[in-house]
């Protein structure tokens, strides 16, 4: 039996670590993740594996110079420019007659692949996936399947997209005749690519859940927690040294003036001076300890050598490392090979250290050499979010701002609220942007509607605002106001937590604008669409007094003074807004969407709402003989393509006074009331609830959907119940569900809620 290998990676979210060597090669326990792969490969009767190379590869291939290991014969294939995941197996596979494995060269498992071969061969599967059940979807490829035919896949979705935790692996079974699927020399890959293809041609494709050991290495976090599961027995697989107690393996001999608590692993030749404190931690070949030394949840890498009184807690240190006495490195710093520590220095929490750096005495280093990020950094339905000063300083938003670059915007717009707080928090993450040579424009206290107004013309890619009062929200959107989708979240994020941007040149900073004119623009467009007279007496009621200040003028001009009071209440963001006719004729923010909606199907356009936006839209649409088009709060693919370019240019999703301008310049156009305009409407009421959860959404998703409602890859699950409708979703960091309940009746609705809600809770008791 064959086996291909796929080690081409560059790893660089293990940075420093993989700065010097490619990811195959990190040891775990004193020992490099390809070993433990063959290990298990050798175990289930694998004769030949051959290795997919590309970021420094001949490493790989120098390690095993004899094309030998144990009793598995080895083969190199290079990949001259990247091929893809399923590229470079077919190059590699060019001669496989039978079927073959394929697995990921930078995962540890003890997978048993003896059962996956009978499964494979016994259902006459073309391709075979194994899958594992993970807590958090986010960061994987997620298989979706029915009896083991696989029915659909969600490429690291968000929380909202999510009702699998079954994980692709990276670890297949193959026919060869797949291999004809993949076109030479292109860029090719089995998720993006072959495995979609083949569901579409509805090809034997199946999914094999394991339920053993598997552990991704995608960042230095997972990295740590493989050999903590390697030295308490979570894992099956070979520790290369002599057991001595429970959770310690040495190899070296250890003094009894030196405390040693497990879990730990002690490699070959290492060194301790007197007094040494070594707690959970791995310690490499050829280290050398000064006295006093103080290791705990450490991994110290191959040749480190320390001076007396280093204190380290939490810490990677890489290879060849000189650290010279009472230096302190402090949880998740990470410090780069071949790096000099001076004496009595300090690396704070979350610093990472670039290899071949030398730090000073006396100082403490509390930035990234090259990568930062000391909490990882999530965004939110509201953006990114903290308490002002403590988590959302000044130079947090300078940051914010450098990884705004990282979408490649042309141009960002950026504006605040009206109070020093959010003036100096905007200011800063200007500053930000304009050091990674990306203009931006200062567009001073313009609102979101504003914002986006602005945004259209200028051409400018990417809109923020930032609101401080005691937390801080910084919100990133789109031009037109849609949000970003899942992938620019991910490169926003990565900017975020690993600063994966560049620093332009000292004479390479972006340009400044300066917008003083935001609310005469806007004012303008304003003016432009509203070039009528109303028929309703109009008093405008809203929190924001500026606001109300820039909008009163444009009511006031299409007001009649003698006709019928209509209020029209904003919220204070000016996003949203409510008719209220009388005492009792109350129309939401929902209903008017659905007025604007009329005029555009009565034009003979399709209208593009939220994936959440009522059904009662879609029974709207079919009247007229249009159709909605649904966009996702977090679009995870391209699917909602056309919804998202139809919303482009409804303008009254994300502007209140423009919606209401575009609702009664259409009654008075038409010369209808509202009263007649809103009979058109479908009776729907909903009721909208947050229910916090203890576990990962996915795993109450997937029970509440099974024989009851339907899912998709979209987000969340509906149940369509006696004519009415419930959605249910997990919010993006997936300690909430998001629960929407639609029916003809508010009080039907909310019992569904108070239903839907209780069954969550029966089900967080059971996971």
């Amino acid at each position: 039996m064959k086996a291909i290998i796929m080690a081409g990676g560059e790893g660089t979210r293990l940075r420093p670590l993989t700065g010097t060597i490619p990811k195959p090669l990190a040891k775990l326990c004193g020992r490099p993740v390809a070993e433990y792969i063959l290990d298990l490969l050798i175990k289930h009767g694998f004769t030949e594996a051959n290795f997919t190379l590309r970021y420094k590869g001949e490493m790989i291939e120098r390690l095993f110079e004899n094309e030998f290991y144990k009793s598995i014969d080895l083969r190199f294939s290079y990949e001259d420019e990247p091929l893809g995941t399923a590229g470079c197996v077919k190059k590699a596979a060019a001669n496989f007659t039978d079927d073959f494995l394929v697995i990921s060269g930078d995962a540890l498992c003890d997978f048993n692949l003896s059962a996956v071969l009978k499964f494979h061969r016994n259902n006459n599967a073309e391709a075979t996936i194994i899958t594992k059940q993970v807590e958090d979807p986010r960061e994987y490829g997620l298989v979706i399947s029915d009896n083991h035919k696989i029915t659909g896949f969600s490429e690291k979705p968000s929380y909202l997209n999510c009702v699998s935790d079954y994980a692709n692996t990276g670890v297949y079974v193959l026919n060869p005749a797949i291999l004809d699927m993949i076109p030479d020399g292109k860029m090719w890959d089995f998720a993006r690519d072959v495995f979609p293809k083949m569901l579409k041609e509805n090809r034997a494709l199946m999914s094999y859940a394991e339920k053993g050991y598997w552990c991704d290495i995608g960042d230095l976090e997972t990295y740590n927690k493989c050999q903590r599961d390697i030295l308490s027995g979570t894992v099956s697989c070979e520790i290369n040294a002599e057991k001595q107690a429970d959770g310690v393996y040495a190899n070296s001999i250890i003094p009894e003036n030196v405390k040693i608590t497990a879990p730990c692993y002690i490699g070959k030749n290492v060194h301790f001076g007197k007094n040494c404190i070594i707690e959970s931690s791995v310690i490499s070949d050829n280290v050398t300890l000064g006295m006093d030394n103080k290791i705990i949840d450490s991994v110290v890498l191959d040749s480190v050598i320390t001076a007396g009184g280093v204190n380290a807690e939490g810490s990677i240190i890489c290879e060849k490392v000189r650290i010279k006495e009472n230096v302190s490195l402090s949880n998740d710093s990470v410090i780069g090979e071949s790096t000099v520590i001076g004496e009595n220095s300090r690396v704070e929490s979350g610093v990472r250290v670039w290899q071949n750096k030398t730090i000073p005495a006396d100082i403490t280093v509390s930035n990234d050499f090259k990568y930062s990020g000391k909490n990882k950094i999530e965004i939110s339905e509201r953006g990114i979010t903290g308490d002002t000063n403590i988590d959302i300083t000044p130079d947090f938003a300078a940051k914010t701002g450098c990884a705004l670059s990282c979408l490649h915007p042309n141009n960002v717009l950026v504006s605040c609220e009206e109070n020093n707080a959010s003036v100096s928090l905007k200011n800063a993450l200007i500053s930000g942007i304009s050091s990674t040579g990306i203009p931006s424009s200062d567009c001073r206290f313009a609102t979101l509607p504003m914002l986006i107004h602005l945004s259209k013309l200028m051409l400018a890619d990417i809109i923020v605002h930032v609101k401080a009062g005691i937390k801080t929200e910084i919100i990133v959107l789109n031009r037109h106001g849609l949000a970003l989708t899942r992938s620019q979240e991910r490169c926003f994020e990565g900017g975020l937590n690993r600063t994966e941007y560049r620093n332009a040149p000292w004479d390479g900073f972006g340009v400044v604008g300066d917008i003083k004119c935001a609310d005469e623009l806007y004012i303008s467009m304003l003016n432009h669409i509203s070039e009528f007279k109303s028929e309703y007496n109009i008093i405008l009621n809203c929190g924001n007094s500026r606001l109300l200040s820039v909008l009163s003028p444009v009511f006031e001009r299409i007001s009649d003074s003698n006709s019928e009071q209509l209020i029209i209440t904003f919220n204070n963001s000016g996003t949203k807004a409510e008719f209220r006719l009388g005492k009792d004729s109350m129309m939401n923010h929902d209903k008017l969407i659905l007025l604007a909606c009329i005029d555009i199907f009565k034009g003979g356009f399709d209208a593009a709402l939220p994936a959440d936006f009522p059904s009662a839209a879609d029974a709207l649409a079919k009247n007229f003989g249009r159709k909605i088009h649904r966009f996702f709060n977090c679009s995870n693919d391209s699917s909602d393509k056309e919804a998202r370019d139809v919303a482009e240019s409804e303008t009254f999703l994300w502007d209140g006074a423009y919606l209401a301008l575009f609702i009664l310049g259409w009654l008075t156009r038409d010369k209808i009331s509202l009263e007649e305009a809103a009979s058109a409407l479908p009776e729907f009421s909903r009721e909208n609830r947050v229910v916090v959860i203890n576990c990962p959404p996915q795993r109450i998703l997937s029970k509440l959907c099974k024989g009851k409602g339907k899912t998709g890859i979209g987000e969340g699950i509906t149940f369509d119940r006696d004519e009415n409708r419930v959605l249910l979703r997990s919010n993006k960091k997936g300690n909430a569900l998001f629960l929407m309940a639609e029916s003809a009746s508010s009080e039907t609705a909310k019992s569904l809620c108070d239903d839907i809600e209780a069954e969550v809770k029966r089900l967080m008791l059971d996971i």
